[in-house]
């Protein structure tokens, strides 16, 4: 499942996001457990660095922007027919011009195992899903491959789409999809809002 909604954010949200102050810390790219890689005909996978602004991380709220995002997230259900049970986290990434390493992904990942989530849920619909909103136009496409978690070995993924950031758009996925991000190297930076969520698509 993938759905790219190409004007989800206004112009004014946009330029409120990308204006506002945040409190940037630097922080590794991927799962360092996802540390193997394979090469692809038109990629190099390798983890790097990205500097990092959360807003929400489990107990955790930064209460400037909080309720503004839970209103992006909200807006977005509304619109996709989606069901909201938790949102566990929510933050800024920040990616620098790198052109030393153009024409590289970093490593595919999941943001967190559904292992995780599924403790306290018996319902087979109630799901992990990832929010992507970009910021800005840049390059340096979100790559979502076809396969699911766990896979034994990264050469049995293939790519399902590459997805370039254009400010406004935003793509939604299921939690257990291997993606990766990369950096852009003709524009300066490359940023985007990841919102992490446990819900359900409710039927039509």
């Amino acid at each position: 499942m993938l759905i790219i909604d190409d004007n989800f954010l206004t112009k004014d949200e946009v330029l409120k996001y990308s204006n506002f102050q945040h409190k940037w810390y630097m922080a590794e790219l991927t799962d360092p457990k996802e540390s193997n890689y394979y090469s692809f005909p038109e990629f190099e996978t390798e983890s790097k660095f990205q500097f990092v602004s959360v807003i929400k991380l489990f107990d955790f709220q930064e209460e400037t922007l909080y309720n503004d995002l839970v209103s992006l997230v909200e807006k977005f259900a509304k619109n996709n027919n989606l069901e909201i049970l938790e949102i566990v986290r929510m933050k800024f990434n920040l990616m620098i011009n790198s052109k030393s390493i153009k024409n590289e992904i970093n490593t595919p990942h999941i943001d967190w195992t559904k292992k995780f989530f599924d403790s306290n849920q018996n319902d087979p619909d109630i799901k992990h899903f990832v929010l992507l909103c970009y910021i800005n136009d840049s390059d340096g496409p979100t790559v979502i491959y076809n396969e699911k978690y766990p896979i034994k070995n990264f050469k049995d993924l293939s790519i399902k789409e590459k997805i370039n950031p254009k400010a406004g758009r935003a793509i939604f996925f299921e939690g257990d999809q291997y993606h990766s991000s990369s950096f852009p190297t003709n524009y300066s930076t490359r940023m985007v809002l990841n919102i992490n969520l446990i819900g359900k698509i409710k039927n039509a």
